[in-house]
């Protein structure tokens, strides 16, 4: 099988349109699910496969602490996100990788692990199933997909130490 590893809508269309590729990959968390809401549709009926990425916003979407930058609509979003997982009773992390599991537009949830934890805790999120319509309805009130502050391209390159 042939993917095509895309950023935004234009290029996820381009892709699935041009019947070269039977996966496409494109951004998705629980902030930003525009990609996948507006290529869905088009990518079931060519037949194309759905992966998605950035599920964690570079981990801003877990509880782990994480040198995030300090814009003032990220931080609020991701605050915003973590009350929405306290109120359903979830940590962030199992709100941010359920729904990306649980969408019926994604086939491949891809997510960046560096610890055998995260492996762990991964197969224990997944194996929770889908979550309940009043989840999912509370989550897809949390998405902004064309915030500029939710797009990692735009944060400021931080100096490595």
């Amino acid at each position: 099988r042939l993917g095509a590893s895309t950023y935004g809508k234009v290029d996820a269309l381009s892709a699935i349109e041009s019947g070269l590729f039977q996966v496409v990959q494109v951004e998705w968390n629980i902030l930003n699910q525009g990609v996948v809401d507006a290529v869905d549709e088009i990518a079931r009926r060519r037949g194309v496969s759905i992966a998605v990425r950035s599920v964690f916003l570079q981990g801003a979407l877990t509880d782990e602490p994480r040198d995030l930058p300090q814009l003032p609509v990220l931080v609020a979003r991701v605050e915003r996100a973590a009350r929405c997982a306290r109120e359903v009773g979830l940590s962030l992390r199992d709100l941010a990788l359920r729904c990306a599991l649980g969408h019926e537009g994604v086939s491949y949830v891809l997510t960046g692990i560096d610890r055998i934890d995260q492996i762990e805790d991964a197969a224990r999120i997944a194996r929770q199933g889908p979550l309940d319509d009043a989840t999912r309805k509370a989550v897809r009130e949390l998405s902004d997909p064309w915030d500029p502050a939710l797009d990692p391209r735009t944060w400021a390159a931080t100096p490595s130490s």
